[in-house]
């Protein structure tokens, strides 16, 4: 979920207060999780954020996965499912690449 605003703000909980930070914008990256129900859900469901900005940035970017999986970190989560990205890009170059459909 790349843009959701509910989830944008839980995230922005985890990160840390510019209080705390060096000034100088240095990048900075972390894993955090937390449960969120939807209005549109029947039950709530484990979220898995990764927040990264970028040197010389102000904000941070939240990107968030739903999972169903339980037990594990969220880092471990976010590996899980960028392996499968990669593994379905895989398919879709084979596809177009090689005629393979």
């Amino acid at each position: 979920l790349k843009r959701n605003p509910v989830l944008s703000r839980l995230g922005d909980l985890s990160l840390p207060n510019h209080e705390d930070e060096n000034l100088t914008i240095l990048p900075h990256s972390s894993y955090s999780e937390t449960v969120y129900q939807a209005k549109s859900w029947d039950h709530a469901r484990r979220v898995c954020q990764f927040s990264q900005r970028e040197e010389g940035e102000l904000f941070y970017e939240v990107t968030s996965l739903v999972t169903n999986l339980t037990g594990g970190v969220s880092e471990e989560h976010f590996e899980l499912y960028r392996k499968r990205g990669q593994a379905e890009n895989f398919i879709k170059e084979m596809k177009s690449g090689f005629f393979g459909d």
